[in-house]
This record gives C-alpha cells, sequence and structure tokens, in this order.
C-alpha cells in the first residue's frame, strides 16, 4: 500500500469512491446533493487531499485541516474514506 498526495488525475476514482461509500445515507455527514462540483471543492480546496494505492488503484482517501482560520486553527478535523470493494 502506497499513500500519496491526491492530483486532479485521481478526481473520477476518489468521486466513484465517495458515491459508493455515501449511496446508503449512513456514511459520512454529506447531503444527498453533494455534486461532483462540491466534492471538487471540499476534496480539493483549501487542505491537500491524500489517496491510498494498492497495486496502483485508488482504495481509500483522507484529508485533514484546520476547521477554521485564526483563532480557531487548533480545532481540526479528518475526513477518511475506503472502497467498499477493499
Amino acid at each position: 500500500m502506497a499513500v500519496r498526495r491526491a492530483t486532479d488525475a485521481d478526481f473520477d476514482a476518489m468521486w466513484r469512491i465517495f458515491r459508493a461509500v455515501t449511496a446508503t445515507g449512513d456514511a459520512l455527514p454529506f447531503a444527498e446533493g453533494f455534486d461532483r462540483d462540491t466534492f471538487r471543492l471540499h476534496w480539493f480546496g483549501s487542505q491537500p487531499a491524500y489517496v491510498a494505492l494498492a497495486d496502483d488503484a485508488i482504495v481509500g482517501m483522507y484529508k485533514m485541516g484546520a476547521n477554521h482560520p485564526d483563532l480557531g486553527s487548533h480545532i481540526a478535523s479528518a475526513t477518511y474514506v475506503v472502497s467498499p470493494a477493499v
């Protein structure tokens, strides 16, 4: 297994995993209307995202960062997603 910073080339694979995990509505705090554009903003916005690879295929992803700038920057959150196929 390898972990590396996510790139734009990873977007489609990350989106497929995200949709598979959120399809049942019981994982992750994202509403059903969380579309591709919103996904891109969340995963490729201000904080870097990382992908986990097995045999050169993306099998998971994560990101973490400060919840708020300035005085709130000591509070962080993280999102981890693993493909249901793993």
